[in-house]
């Protein structure tokens, strides 16, 4: 069946590339805000070289997908008649785009889901402001662990580009962090960069430069020294740099592809708060016989201060059951009179299997979003050694970085919520623990978009 499949597309396709086709007009109605600059691009103009209807009809669909890219319209259209006329060539063709612009001010209320986290958001959106691509916009989320986020940002595309653009923020964020005892404030600004390089064009870069007004504040009188020593203000003036490059077939739960993340930061242009920070992390798929799906993951980071102590806000911390699966959220020691402070450096291992529910192999309707899910995941949090990162000090990170390792393996229920975000349900086997760790002996519940 398969193979007369085939057969029956591949002579098709043969067939619709044996009619010849002179595209002799391309035209884009419905235009209304859109400036034509920006709408009637190369994409646009490409349609009027194809030769046979095969390539006319590619040419179109490539045309409809990159202007709704643009961020202009709601929907796109195409419509494609025969010309009319006395001077109307016999195979010639007349191609319409049909657009319908977004509205000027567009709203929205609706809950999202973080890591282990849900959150109200409201959304006020000024689309296509200038005709160009251009959005002016104001948001504000409220989290059921208290975190607070409003913003309000300006996005431009840059040389009629959607993919390179500028976006200017002002901001106010508010979270607080019970394992360590402390509220972080922030206010500030920020100006980041979007940009593909021609080398390697399915990554993403992103330039980010920001200046931060923190002001950290202690939970409740029992707060541990070593967090009460950095509360009050301090300022922030740093430049950043993340890659991303994604291939993943799904981006919440993937069976094929990988992802790889790396952000680099720099602390110290201005302000009190000075160090360099840099993190990676590798996730790998690969589908297994019997629709079942091999997940491995590596991510490490590495902080070094340039101030005597590093801020407790910028550092890492593993735990919790999207991370470092058996143990309770952030609660991987070092530990200071009970609070848990982080560290400057950290690395995860994680590997992964999931496999279609029991008697349920073909993995259709409603038994299609769950998964059995089997993990082994091992890490740790540690002090880099002095020297930063020079090659000649490997040893050391080496001995730093396996000093302590955590392990923990475990299994449950996987249930893929609305495409966006994840639901596990877990038994947990903590086998390497160290003192002052939290560790969770049996099940844990965790809920996320992402997953180490």
């Amino acid at each position: 069946m398969e193979g007369n499949r085939s057969e029956f597309g591949d002579s098709a396709d043969s067939h619709l590339r044996d009619i010849p086709t002179v595209v002799e007009r391309v035209s884009i109605d419905g235009l209304r805000r859109t400036k034509d600059d920006y709408a009637k691009q190369k994409h646009v103009d490409a349609i009027l070289s194809a030769t046979n209807f095969f390539d006319m009809v590619l040419k179109c669909v490539e045309a409809k997908m990159q202007l709704e890219k643009l961020g202009a319209f709601k929907h796109v259209g195409i419509f494609i008649d025969v010309s009319k006329g006395e001077n109307a060539h016999p195979h010639g063709v007349e191609v319409t785009l049909e657009v319908e612009e977004r509205k000027r001010v567009e709203s929205s209320l609706q809950t999202s889901i973080g890591n282990n986290e849900g959150s109200m958001n409201f959304a006020l959106r000024m689309p296509n402001l200038l005709g160009r691509g251009e959005k002016l916009s104001a948001e504000y989320s409220y989290s059921n662990r208290k975190t607070m986020d409003g913003r309000l940002s300006f996005f431009k595309p840059m040389f009629l580009n959607p993919d390179i653009s500028w976006t200017k923020s002002v901001f106010k964020q508010s979270s607080e962090f019970p394992w360590s005892g402390y509220k972080n404030v922030e206010r500030g600004a920020s100006m980041q960069f979007t940009f593909p390089l021609p080398v390697l064009r399915a990554a993403s870069h992103s330039l980010t430069l920001s200046g931060v007004w923190r002001d950290l504040r202690c939970l409740s009188r029992e707060t541990a020294f070593a967090v009460r020593e950095q509360a009050g203000h301090r300022m922030k003036i740093g430049l950043s740099h993340q890659l991303t490059l994604d291939t993943r077939d799904h981006p919440v739960l993937a069976s094929d592809g990988f992802l790889i993340r790396t952000n680099v930061e720099h602390a110290g242009f201005g302000g009190d708060i000075r160090f360099d920070k840099a993190s990676a992390e590798l996730h790998y798929f690969q589908p297994l016989p019997l629709d079942a799906v091999l997940q491995l993951t590596l991510s490490g980071g590495s902080l070094r201060s340039l101030s005597p102590v590093s801020p407790i806000p910028d550092r890492f911390f593993l735990g919790g059951p999207m991370s470092l699966r058996g143990f309770n959220m952030c609660a991987i020691a070092p530990k200071s009179e009970g609070a848990y402070v982080g560290a400057n450096g950290f690395w995860l291992l994680n590997a992964h299997i999931y496999t279609p529910l029991p008697f349920f192999r073909k993995s259709t309707g409603l038994s299609s979003l769950f998964r059995t899910h089997w993990f082994i995941n091992a890490g740790s949090l540690f002090q880099p050694p002095q020297g930063g990162w020079t090659s000649g000090n490997w040893r050391n990170w080496a001995r730093e970085g396996l000093a302590s390792p955590r392990l923990a393996a475990g299994g449950g229920i996987l249930f893929l919520l609305g495409g966006v975000a994840r639901l596990e349900l877990n038994y947990c086997w903590p086998i390497w623990l160290e003192g002052g760790d939290s560790a969770v002996h049996g099940l844990q519940f965790g809920i996320g978009i992402s997953s180490l």
